[in-house]
This record gives structure tokens, sequence and C-alpha cells, in this order.
């Protein structure tokens, strides 16, 4: 057996196949998470996020069949690869494999079952009957962002507030002792990502608790940098209070909210220092406030934000040295950007560009789609 064929390394983003596609292997991951979805009418629907010791593609091996789903490297993964010529070899220096695989295909013939209903039962699960407008929602074909009732509103904040807890912190500037609400991230169940790289969650938005702020020297941060960027800005953040004061106004009312998630987003983006090792979390955050401004009918304000993080963007392009995969995602970003604010030509001039990038990444799998909808005149999800 050539030791050299039998793994294989994939970096982070990397798609190792498509849907479709012919293949003779399956695979045991060694190290590193790898995540099987499927893309759906602006939605890349994840099946599963498999780690070490999980296994994919045995359908294949075993009959011949297509690809059923895209696989792609979540962070650097090494996996194992079994494909005809060394399978007979495993199986028999390794007999639990063949118990695990049978074990394997029919609870995943279970699990598939259990998905469709897994959204409805989510909402049932705390006594809340989905209403007809929310199932579209959820469903949108474009896979993201939508302008959202009042009632569709309230009631992600509800649910949301019940996945928060309340943490008291120190202002690491000012050093004023004030609450905020956080949510854990291991306590999150991604189920979507639309066109965006937007993840979507089982009953919690988390972007509303993306930040911690202080109300008394106006700094704002992500919850896991606050503490660190406050302790090594602390004198540039306390010179520029009155600038942030100038700029936002924080709602008078107490509590948390879709206008507190806003606020706080926009006095972030003020706190944050416009250095090159910033520019791709300050185009993040800008596109994570245009998404929350559009959900709330801000259309004026979502337009801002994109400007604003389609800006840093290319400066990062201007200014970071980046490997094929991260500006295949930069070209790609700022193409949709210019798509939603309705520059077709410059937006399309910019996916292709990320597609003339020859990396094998769900970014090149979305930007063929996103180009196949200009090609054919149909919606785009953006």
């Amino acid at each position: 057996m050539d030791k050299k064929n039998i793994f294989r390394e994939l970096a982070a983003g990397q798609l190792l196949f498509s849907e479709g596609d012919e293949g003779w292997e399956m695979f045991i991951v060694i190290s590193g998470i790898v995540q099987v979805f499927l893309l759906r009418d602006g939605l890349q629907i994840i099946l599963a996020n498999l780690g070490p010791g999980h296994f994919f593609g045995e359908m294949s091996l075993l009959e011949g069949e297509p690809r059923s789903a895209n696989v792609a490297a979540e962070g650097p993964s090494k996996l194992l690869v079994i494909n005809h010529d060394n399978f007979q070899q495993f199986i028999c220096s390794n007999p639990s494999l063949a118990v695990k695989l049978m074990k394997g295909l029919s609870s995943r013939l279970r699990k598939s079952n259990e998905q469709v209903t897994r959204l409805e039962g989510e909402l049932l699960k705390h006594g809340q009957k989905p209403r007809e407008d929310e199932g579209k929602e959820s469903k949108s074909p474009a896979g993201c962002c939508t302008e959202l009732t009042a009632d569709e509103l309230e009631w992600r904040l509800r649910r949301s507030l019940q996945d928060a807890s309340i943490h008291q912190m120190s202002c690491p500037v000012c050093h004023n002792s004030f609450k905020a609400y956080v949510i854990q991230s291991k306590n999150l169940k991604k189920h979507t990502r639309d066109f965006w790289f937007r993840d979507r969650y089982e009953g919690v938005e988390p972007l509303l608790f993306r930040h911690v702020c202080c109300s008394r020297c106006f700094f704002a941060a992500p919850t896991e940098s606050f503490l660190e960027i406050g302790q090594l800005q602390k004198e540039r953040l306390k010179s520029e209070e009155k600038m942030r004061r100038g700029k936002v106004i924080l709602p008078e009312k107490e509590g948390m909210d879709y206008d507190h998630a806003i606020s706080y987003y926009k006095i972030a983006l003020l706190s944050l220092e416009d250095r090159d090792e910033t520019l791709s979390i300050m185009a993040r955050l800008a596109m994570e406030l245009s998404w929350l401004c559009r959900e709330t009918g801000k259309i004026e304000a979502e337009r801002e934000a994109l400007q604003q993080a389609c800006a840093y963007l290319e400066k990062s392009a201007d200014r970071q040295t980046m490997n094929n995969a991260d500006t295949q995602k930069n070209f790609y970003l700022q193409g949709l950007i210019n798509l939603r604010l309705g520059d077709l030509e410059k937006g399309r001039a910019l996916i292709e560009k990320a597609l003339a990038i020859k990396e094998a990444t769900v970014v090149k799998l979305m930007a063929r789609q996103i180009m196949e909808r200009i090609s054919s005149k149909q919606p785009l999800p953006v």
C-alpha cells in the first residue's frame, strides 16, 4: 500500500468533493473537522460536522454511487483514504470497521428522517406553534436576511433571550461595572449558512449578543475580545470617546433588543483601530450590521454598512498579503455587496475574479451558483 496515497490533507474551507461527483473512495477523519452540506436555492444546508474517528463517502466506495452531498474542511484537516485497492486490507486488519460501517449507515438513515422535522420540533419544544410566516422566513429561497415583521422580530428576540445569560462585566477602559447579555457558542446548533456566509442557528440569533458595550465610556467590542482590545488600546479609546458619543446614540430603554445590538455594532466599528490585522474583522462586523439593519427595515443604514464593509475589503486586498482562498473570498464578498447595492456590472466582474482563482472551495461553489442565476436572469440571493 502506498502511504503517500492513503492520506489527504485539506486547508480550511477547501472542498474535498461536490454533490454529483463520481467517487470510488471513502474517508475517515484523522484530525480536524469536515462539514457535509447541500446547496439548495441559496442556502447551504448543513447535514453534519464530522470530527476525528467519523467516516463518510462509503456509498461511493461500496456501490459506485455519485456523491450525494458536498464536503469541505471547516479547518485544517487530515483524512485517511480508503479505496477499492486497500478496502479489503483495512477490513481484514480492522474488523470493527465493518461493524462501524453498518451502524453508520443505519444511523445516517435515521438522522436524515429526523432532519426533516428538526426545526419544527425546536419550536414545539418551547411551546410555540410555528406560524405560516415564520416557516416562510426560515426557508427563504434567497437564504439571506429579509425584512421581518414586528411580530417576527419580537419572537426572535424573546426566543434568543431565553438562551442568553447575564454576565457582570468590568470595562477595561473606564473600569465601569455593568451587566451584559452573553450567549455561549458551545450551545449553538448551526443548521444552515447562506450566500453571505451567515450562519443560522436553531432558535437563537447570536448577532444580538455579538458585542459588549460600556455605556459610560462608549467602548464596544466583540464579546470574546472586549477585555483584550480595551486593555491594549486604552489611551486611544479614552481620547476618542467624544467622537464615538457624537456619532452613535444608545437607546434609552434598558435591556437588549435589535436597536441595542445595532448601536453596539456601530460603536464597535468606531472603537476598533483601522489596522491591517483588523480589516477583515471590521469588514465582517460591517456586513453583520447590514444584515440586522435590513431585517429591521433600516435600508439606508444597511447601504451605509455595506459600503463600509466593501471599503474594508478593498483595503484588505490592497494592504495585506492573502493566500488564494482568502483572495477568492474577498472578491466574492465584494461582488455580493455590489450586487446588493445594485451595481450588476461591477458585482459580476468581482464574482468572475473569484471564479478565476483555481482554489476548490465552498466560495467557488457559491460563486458558480451566483453566476448561473445572473446568466439565467433569476432572482439573486443577495
